[in-house]
């Protein structure tokens, strides 16, 4: 079974539950200590899972998936049983890339189904439902020096090469004013911070909208 298939058991979430999926997604994790400061940051990407928020184990060389009855901030990041997950989002579900470290494959995947229990997704899922997010989608990320030069470097050369995207405006004043000598918490806290998480915000929502449109006419058409 691939995940086209997949999509035929899986209900949409609603666009109420879409909603909360998005708020949630910006504050149920410490994306301040993983996400870069400047674009193109972290590609998230957002999909329908029939398994999504349950506990994941690896026997045998297999996958299994099990109910989380009990929230566990320890064992899942979501903070939520998974009645209580469901109820809230539906079956949205993330996965993201270009943070070191932070994921073991290079694909978007689903647990519990297919060889070895472990499906990828399609690479047009990856590359096509997704959006690229910085640390400003956490309301007040915790600034490090080292780790916000390491990323303004990176902003140069993307910039260099990506001269006419909006971001790049944008951020390219927070570069020049704290190269310039400005403190970088006053340049972070008062030019960028309030406008620029509500564009992140608004990234994701956009993103889980049109991803849940596109669903809607994949199963439509497989009905």
């Amino acid at each position: 079974m691939d995940y086209w298939q997949l999509l035929a058991d899986v209900p949409l979430p609603t666009r109420r539950q879409t909603v909360r999926f998005a708020a949630h997604l910006a504050e149920a994790h410490s994306w301040y200590k993983h996400l870069p400061f400047f674009p193109p940051g972290a590609s998230f990407v957002f999909f329908l899972n029939p398994h999504a928020c349950m506990g994941l184990n690896y026997i045998d060389d297999a996958f299994t998936v099990f109910e989380v009855k009990t929230a566990d901030y320890c064992d899942h990041p979501s903070r939520l049983a998974t009645t209580e997950y469901l109820c809230r989002f539906g079956y949205w579900d993330y996965w993201i890339a270009d943070i070191p470290g932070y994921r073991e494959h290079q694909a978007p995947r689903i647990y519990g189904l297919g060889e070895g229990g472990s499906l990828t997704l399609p690479d047009e899922v990856a590359q096509h439902w997704s959006c690229c997010l910085t640390a400003f989608l956490k309301d007040g990320p915790v600034l490090k020096g080292w780790q916000f030069d390491t990323d303004r470097a990176a902003f140069r050369k993307y910039a260099r090469e990506n001269p006419r995207e909006p971001e790049v405006a944008r951020y390219a004043r927070l570069a020049r004013r704290a190269r310039a000598g400005e403190t970088l918490e006053r340049t972070f806290l008062v030019q960028l911070l309030p406008s620029e998480t509500a564009v992140q915000r608004d990234y994701v929502l956009r993103t889980l909208n049109r991803v849940r449109e596109e669903c809607a006419a994949i199963k439509q058409v497989r009905a």
